[in-house]
């Protein structure tokens, strides 16, 4: 291979393994080996419609291969455990309009229990501070803080199945 080719593929061999790993795929996994051969074809195909003007080649790949994962796991009907640190407002769909994305959060909500939905509402909509919320629900404000931590991951997952992509 030559030079620029073997620094491609190596640059690209990391990301596709980025990518399993963010998705809780680790290379002990049944499925790795077929998901990152997957991986390795899109690289292939995106070097064809790539269009540079648009974004930076590993991102464009980035997405195909998180795309194919998230198609991976709604065949196997399972939600992933997706390892990331982006905040709320980093879940919405990329080139939609905002009524699409408002439309895409409550039907997201709507998946939540009411209690669930309550806190969301309160922390974000209202704006209130943890400590606040702990008030009135007679919680301390780490409860509080745990708890809106856990219904946070769970919304991102179901916006992540339901179209949401992470940018």
């Amino acid at each position: 291979m030559k030079l620029q080719e073997e620094k491609t593929y190596q640059e690209n061999t990391k990301l596709i393994a980025g990518a399993l790993k963010k998705f809780g795929i680790n290379k002990n996994s049944n499925d790795y080996d077929d998901l990152f051969s997957e991986g390795l074809l899109i690289v292939v195909k995106s070097y064809k419609n790539y269009d540079e003007s648009k974004s930076k080649f590993s991102t464009y790949v980035f997405s195909q291969i998180r795309f194919m994962l998230l198609k991976y796991y709604d065949k196997q009907k399972r939600i992933p455990k997706i390892k990331d640190n982006y905040d709320f407002n980093t879940i919405m769909v990329q080139n939609k309009s905002q009524d699409d994305n408002s439309e895409i959060l409550i039907k997201a909500m709507s998946k939540l229990k009411e209690k669930e939905q309550e806190l969301v509402k309160k922390r974000i909509f209202e704006e209130l501070s943890f400590s606040e919320i702990a008030k009135i629900y007679n919680k301390s404000k780490q409860a509080v803080q745990q708890m809106f931590k856990r219904v946070m991951k769970k919304l991102r997952q179901i916006l992540v199945l339901s179209g949401g992509v992470f940018v």
